[in-house]
Order: C-alpha cells, then structure tokens, then sequence
C-alpha cells in the first residue's frame, strides 16, 4: 500500500479533469447550436448555375413562385440557343437565410423542369457557385427578374 501512495492524487486529478472536460463539451455544443439559430436569421445571397432549361417558360415560373412566396429577390442570367432553351443560367437569390434554405430545398426536391422526353423532372445539373451569410437583416422586396 505503501507503494501505491500519491496515485489516488493522480487519479483524482485525471477524474477531475475528465468532469471538467465534459463540461467543457457540453457547454461548447450548446454554444454552437446558439449560433447556429443565430446564423440562420441572418442574411443570406446564394448564387447557382444551372446548365440549361428544357422548359423555359415553366421552369422560370417555378423559380418565381418560390421566390414571391419564400420572400426572396432573385435574379436570373441566361443566353438562348438555337432551341429556345436557356443555357449558362446564373441565378443570384437574396434574402432571410431560412427562406434562403426553404427555396433551396424545394429547387433540389420538387419538379421544375422537363427531361427531354417532356416529363417532369427534378434538377440535376445545377452547381452552387457561392454562398454569403452577413450578420443581421438586409431590406429587401420578393421580386423575380429574367435577364438575357
């Protein structure tokens, strides 16, 4: 017994430093799912690409509705080929970043174009190209504006 003398010491030290440890976790975890909520009320500009549009007419119907009723200023970038589809489609989206969030799971999980068959069909070809999230609010007005 003699021998192990001064090693309690040490246990408790190390249980001591594991508590505070998980505390220190526990507190951080909460701190992030604070900010979290804090960083999605903030203001949010979202910029895509979509390669092209079978559909035009319908497709930019969609994206408007979803932008009129999410609150969203967006504007649409595109060149028309010989088809009439559009191609290099840039989309620029401005808003609250969880109306921001709402659109684009609805962009990435409803119809909003047509295969080359005329079938609805959900978008696959689009890439995101950036994201900005500012702190606090920025006034804008839902509207949707195509430019050529």
């Amino acid at each position: 017994a003699a021998e192990l003398k001064g090693e309690e010491c040490i246990y408790d030290v190390v249980q001591a430093l594991s508590e505070e440890n998980a505390e220190i976790e526990r507190a951080e975890t909460m701190q992030a799912a604070a900010s979290n909520v804090d960083e999605q009320s903030g203001w949010c500009r979202m910029i895509f690409e979509i390669d092209h549009m079978n559909d035009p007419k319908g497709y930019t119907q969609t994206l408007k509705g979803w932008a009129i009723e999410g609150c969203i200023a967006a504007r649409l970038f595109f060149r028309v080929d010989a088809q009439g589809r559009y191609r290099n489609v840039h989309c620029i989206i401005d808003g609250d970043q969880m109306d921001v969030s709402a659109f684009m799971k609805k962009f990435r999980t409803q119809n909003v174009d047509v295969d080359g068959s005329g079938k609805a069909c959900k978008e696959r070809c689009a890439d995101m190209l950036d994201e900005l999230v500012f702190d606090g609010y920025k006034e804008h007005a839902a509207s949707f504006v195509c430019v050529e």
